[in-house]
């Protein structure tokens, strides 16, 4: 399993426990970020490689069949880390709002 979809289960998990009123959701908030910025740097690591391979065919003026599959497989992959990107964002909006409500409940109980 790629590390990015075990990031995607983390998150899911964690997003199930807070629902469930089972852990705070402000920790899971900073777990959530830490995915974010993982998937953030893969995206931009797939990026420059593309963007190598694209400076490569400029410069030779012609596309062999090798970089043709490599810009094939990157660009997948790329689509595939964008789309977990999207997910764990979702995801770190709705730890969020979580978040919100439990602080908002527990001033309201402190006031009290």
């Amino acid at each position: 399993m790629r590390r990015s979809e075990n990031l995607i289960l983390l998150t899911c998990l964690c997003i199930s426990l807070v629902a469930c009123k089972t852990i705070p959701a402000e920790p899971v908030v900073n777990i959530t970020q830490d995915a974010i910025e993982t998937s953030a740097v893969e995206v931009q690591d797939t990026s420059s490689e593309v963007l190598q391979i694209v400076q490569q065919v400029e410069e030779s003026g012609s596309v062999t069949k090798e970089q043709i599959q490599a810009l094939s497989t990157k660009t997948t992959a790329l689509v595939s880390q964008t789309e977990t990107l999207v997910k764990i964002v979702q995801a770190q909006t709705e730890n969020i709002k979580v978040m919100q409500k439990q602080n908002e409940t527990a001033i309201y109980r402190a006031v009290r």
